[in-house]
């Protein structure tokens, strides 16, 4: 998507960026991944459905996830199979609607199998921390655009990044009040 911002690709950090140091720092080779073929191919683990070392939850929506794969999901947790996600955000928006995202699986999941899934993507401060190792820049060089006041705002801020604060998408009324020294304008 082109918004009038010229950024090396190389300079642009994704959640899957974070996953894939994660699993190369620790040495884990296979993975059961939920996420589309897409996002799959960029995961720097095998892909394992009988054996996996860990469980990565990336998309639900794209390949439209059934019940039967939740239930395999629960079995591996059941089985002490560590889990981590991409996103921790309960919803996103398509169209004027709310759809579910990947963050209320994981609330689900980690309500059913009693037990805490990493974020690897925003608000964490694992990701906003290791995109500014990867990027190899200070936090002050570092400017986070969101429209998500508790994802992409609070984690940036709490990381001590810069922000700006888009009013659309996810914009809730005043939201920049949460933080009057937050930029915040009405579009790009």
């Amino acid at each position: 998507m082109d918004v009038g911002i010229s950024i090396e690709e190389s300079r642009i950090f994704n959640p899957i960026t974070a996953i894939n140091s994660y699993l190369t720092t620790n040495l884990i080779k296979s993975a059961y991944v939920v996420g589309s073929k897409h996002e799959k191919d960029q995961v720097a683990a095998r892909h394992d459905k009988v054996n996996p070392e860990i469980i990565i939850l990336l998309d639900f929506e794209k390949n439209n996830i059934s019940y039967n794969e939740l239930q395999i999901l629960y079995s591996f947790i059941q089985n002490k199979i560590p889990v981590i996600a991409a996103s921790g955000s309960t919803y996103y928006l398509k169209s004027d609607m709310h759809y579910l995202d990947t963050g209320a699986f994981v609330k689900l999941l980690e309500s059913a199998g009693s037990i805490k899934v990493a974020i690897f993507g925003k608000p964490s401060k694992f990701y906003f921390n290791e995109g500014r190792t990867i990027l190899d820049c200070v936090s002050n060089d570092i400017l986070v655009i969101g429209d998500d006041w508790r994802t992409d705002i609070a984690g940036a801020v709490d990381s001590g990044f810069n922000a700006l604060l888009i009013k659309s998408g996810k914009y809730k009324s005043d939201d920049e009040k949460n933080n009057p020294k937050i930029k915040c304008i009405e579009s790009l």
